[in-house]
């Protein structure tokens, strides 16, 4: 009996130390592969392989390079776990051509960067697109949107850091879930949790197509961890100047870059964004598209409120925002040409056109509570009521999905004014009246 015993132990022991060198030798020549066809892209390099029986497969001493950012990631250790032992044995020959059946977290405990290199946030915008990006950059900086390697310096920033993992799953809705938990130690602790429509996670890292991902459900936890202090005293150097201005300097940039961007912000989510600012803490969003999206398509954003359009709610603190809105408007973000009417010399029978009529800068108060439009030097239009003029500014007042938002519009940016006429009364004494009226039949000059 003790000899079987013995036997059993033994072949238990060799099938082990077998099965464990085909999941090093697999992922050994998967990883020398990869490296091959990615020779223009990257540099990876690492120092050992191994496996456990509880389901992990461990990478260390990993160094990855993109060449497109210019900088070396070093990476103490990349564990993936799958259900168990057998899961790992059975899926690591399908795990580098996408196939994630049995995985179910990715962990990179320690991971540390250069700061010099090009961005992160940059080489996304470049990828993603730069106005998506826009409510992410630096304001009440001066000219500064990005923190470079000196700014990082200046902050007490000597290297970046960051502990990554990733979990996957199906939920009680038969979603695939994929949760992130990001500590930037400097920058504050992202926690991402999401759920896809089922299926659709593996169907996209088989083939490769971020478009097979349709977003159903989100919520996120940002935890500030100072930044928003250390950002005060690099873009505010002078002593008297406190977090308070520099939060208040900040929300109104924020919200006049967005404009132009065609992102439009109302006053209560300027007047958190502001808040979050100047006291730091924790802000909390969370949202629901029961028949999914695509994040893919951009432009099936385009023209949308869009906090209502996923269903969205915002936390500032444990305190819920009111009715927070940001709508997105094609018309700013892809302009269209303005047509040039020509005019005519034949003209008889003249009838006043209702319609806008261009005016001095220097008369525009002269029109509060009117509807007027503004053309910027930098080729962007708006649009809507005039509620307020100052010494330095103006600002236009839209109604939209979720309520109203003004437009702040600095006067010294401003190409042309014109206000609309409903009829010859109306007209200023200033204004050119001939291209108020319809040209008339040629006949009628006989």
């Amino acid at each position: 009996m003790l000899k079987k015993v013995l036997k059993l132990g033994l072949l238990t022991l060799i099938l082990v130390v077998v099965t464990k060198i085909y999941i090093v030798s697999t992922t050994y020549m998967s990883l020398s592969a990869l490296k091959e066809k990615t020779t223009d892209s990257y540099l990876l390099t690492y120092k050992w392989i191994s496996s456990g029986l509880d389901g992990s497969l461990s990478i260390e001493g990993v160094e990855f390079t993109p060449f497109i950012l210019k900088r070396t990631f070093y990476i103490d250790k990349i564990e993936l776990r799958y259900s168990n032992y057998f899961s790992l044995l059975s899926g690591i020959s399908g795990l580098f051509s996408g196939d994630l059946d049995g995985v179910v977290s990715l962990e990179l405990p320690d991971v540390t960067t250069e700061i010099k290199g090009k961005p992160f946030k940059q080489w996304l915008a470049d990828e993603t697109g730069q106005v998506w990006l826009k409510p992410f950059d630096l304001y009440g900086c001066g000219s500064v949107r990005h923190l470079s390697e000196d700014g990082l310096k200046q902050m007490g920033i000597n290297s970046l850091q960051a502990a990554i993992r990733v979990d996957i799953e199906q939920n009680a809705l038969e979603q695939d879930t994929i949760s992130l938990s990001l500590d930037l130690k400097h920058f504050g602790r992202l926690e991402l949790n999401t759920g896809w429509r089922k299926n659709s996670v593996n169907q996209a890292v088989r083939a490769a197509e971020l478009s097979k991902l349709e977003l159903q459900t989100f919520s996120l936890n940002y935890q500030e961890a100072g930044l928003f202090r250390r950002l005060n005293i690099l873009c505010n150097p002078s002593p008297k100047k406190e977090l308070e201005y520099f939060s208040l300097l900040a929300a109104t940039e924020w919200k006049q870059e967005l404009h132009n961007k065609g992102l439009m912000v109302s006053q209560n989510l300027t007047a958190a964004y502001r808040e979050f600012l100047l006291q730091g803490g924790e802000i909390k969003v969370s949202g629901a598209i029961p028949k999914g999206v695509d994040l893919t398509r951009h432009q099936s954003l385009l023209d949308k409120e869009l906090i209502g359009y996923f269903s969205a709610r915002l936390w500032l603190n444990n305190q819920e925002v009111y009715k927070p809105a940001l709508f997105v408007d094609s018309a700013i973000l892809f302009p269209k040409p303005v047509p040039v009417a020509e005019k005519s010399v034949s003209q008889k029978k003249l009838v006043f056109k209702a319609g806008y009529r261009e005016i001095a800068k220097e008369n525009v108060a002269n029109f509060i509570g009117q509807k007027m439009r503004v053309s910027m030097t930098n080729n962007k239009n708006y649009e809507g009521q005039l509620s307020k003029v100052t010494e330095y500014n103006l600002d236009l007042l839209q109604t939209m999905p979720g309520g109203q938002v003004s437009y702040p519009l600095m006067l010294n940016d401003i190409e042309t004014v014109e206000i609309w006429f409903n009829d010859e009364s109306s007209l200023p004494v200033t204004t050119n009246v001939f291209p108020a009226y319809e040209q008339g039949d040629a006949a009628s000059l006989k």
